[in-house]
Formats: C-alpha cells, sequence, structure tokens
C-alpha cells in the first residue's frame, strides 16, 4: 500500500494564543495549504488578543490622562479663581 503519512506536531504560541496539532495524517498534495490556513486562523486569533489588551490599555491610559487633567484643572482654578466657590 502506497501509505505517505505525516507525523505533525505543532505548539503555537502568540499573545497569549495557544494551540496545538498533534496527529497523524496523510498526505495528499494540497495538505500544506490546510496547514497555512490552520497557522494563519491562529496567528489571528493571537492578533486578536493582542489587539484587545491595547484597546483596553489605551482606554485605562485615556482614563489616566482624564484624571491627570482634572487634578490640573482643580489645582489651576483654585489658584486663578480662589473665590469661584461663591459665585
Amino acid at each position: 500500500m502506497g501509505d505517505h503519512r505525516i507525523s505533525l506536531k505543532v505548539e503555537f504560541e502568540m499573545h497569549g494564543h495557544k494551540a496545538k496539532i498533534d496527529q497523524w495524517v496523510n498526505y495528499t498534495p494540497h495538505y500544506a495549504d490546510g496547514i497555512a490556513e490552520w497557522l494563519r486562523e491562529q496567528i489571528e486569533k493571537g492578533m486578536d488578543n493582542f489587539l484587545e489588551a491595547e484597546y483596553e490599555r489605551d482606554i485605562l491610559r485615556q482614563e489616566e490622562i482624564k484624571a491627570a487633567e482634572l487634578k490640573q484643572l482643580a489645582r489651576l482654578k483654585a489658584k486663578y479663581e480662589p473665590n469661584s466657590e461663591k459665585r
């Protein structure tokens, strides 16, 4: 029998996304296309994790900037408008 089995073992990790292949497969002319597609899917999931974390960091940074600006605004109002509460 003309058996062309491939032992495929792949561990993938990117930005917290992990995936693994550990299997025997029969060779076909288009098998490499399937591997490439699997890899593209894993990269996309890893990049989704990265972009989500990046978005969350941006939101946090915006909140920190706003808090710092409000603190500065309060300091400047106290300095230049000391009687603003009495208006």
